[in-house]
C-alpha cells in the first residue's frame, strides 16, 4: 500500500471517530434534555399525588 492510501485511510478513519463523537455529543444533550424535563414532570404528578391524598386524608379524619 502506497503511503498516500495510508494517510488517506488514516484522515478517513479520524473522520469517521469526528462525526460519531458529534453524534454521542448531541444524543447525550437529547438524553439529558429529556431527563430533566420527565424529572420536572414527574415531580409535579407526585406533588399532585400527595395534595390528593393529604385532602383525601384530612375528609376523612374530620368525617370520623
Amino acid at each position: 500500500m502506497s503511503k498516500g492510501n495510508s494517510i488517506f485511510q488514516d484522515l478517513e478513519k479520524q473522520l469517521a471517530k469526528d462525526a460519531l463523537e458529534d453524534a454521542l455529543k448531541d444524543l447525550h444533550g437529547e438524553i439529558t434534555k429529556d431527563t430533566e424535563k420527565n424529572k420536572a414532570t414527574f415531580s409535579k404528578e407526585i406533588q399532585k399525588t400527595l395534595k390528593a391524598f393529604k385532602s383525601d386524608l384530612e375528609k376523612t379524619i374530620s368525617q370520623n
